[in-house]
């Protein structure tokens, strides 16, 4: 029964974590979102010099997203693998009822 409460409190912690990551996600493509209004802005007017600093921070966003996202399906395999452990407890307390 140890286990299964340890294993509640690690899937809580991970379901914890995944939606933190989710968040971010979501604020990191709002600011890639402003940084294109930005660059097309600049485009427009011709300002190469900012274009270029705009792309280079766009690049950086882009970067740190995507290691979020690869975070977020490490963490959902998690999830997915704790929801089954914990599926098999369920079970296997349901035979001794």
């Amino acid at each position: 029964m140890e286990s299964n409460t340890r294993l509640h409190d690690e899937l809580s912690e991970t379901e914890h974590r995944f939606h933190r990551a989710y968040e971010q996600i979501v604020l990191l493509d709002n600011k890639l979102k402003d940084l294109q209004v930005r660059y097309n802005r600049a485009k427009r007017d011709g300002n190469r010099s900012f274009c270029y600093t705009i792309r280079l921070k766009m690049s950086g966003v882009q970067g740190v997203r995507n290691v979020y996202r690869q975070y977020i399906e490490k963490k959902a395999e998690q999830i997915l693998q704790f929801r089954q452990i914990l599926q098999g407890f369920r079970e296997d307390a349901s035979l001794y009822r």
